[in-house]
């Protein structure tokens, strides 16, 4: 079982307040009709996003800069050597990680994954 949403009419400070827990689902409470409208997310599968894992090799490393942004120093000059490759992966889960708390969620799902 997963909880997916949750409504608060009034409880302390918080009132008439939608919680979506899930990254799967886009939820939308209607007050007036007391309607819960729950629709999974649709993929979007024609932009690209950069979730920041990159794969390099021996050498590679040997050309990181002591100092700056590597997707504005070193990217750079590898799309023009055609050294950077790009994977698009589809129907694969997103986590967004803002708190030791997402760190510790994915990577479970991750070892999971790789077991």
């Amino acid at each position: 079982m997963e909880l997916v949403y949750l409504w608060i009419k009034k409880y302390k400070n918080i009132k008439e307040q939608g919680f979506n827990f899930s990254p799967r689902f886009e939820c939308q409470f209607d007050e007036e009709s007391k309607k819960l409208t729950i629709d999974e997310k649709k993929e979007i599968s024609d932009l690209w996003m950069n979730a920041g894992i990159y794969h390099l090799n021996k050498d590679t490393v040997k050309e990181l800069p002591n100092v700056g942004d590597i997707e504005k120093t070193l990217f750079p000059k590898f799309a023009k050597k055609e050294k950077l490759f790009t994977i698009k992966f589809r129907n694969t889960p997103w986590y967004s990680i803002d708190s030791f708390k997402d760190m510790e969620e994915s990577s479970a799902v991750v070892e999971k994954i790789i077991k």
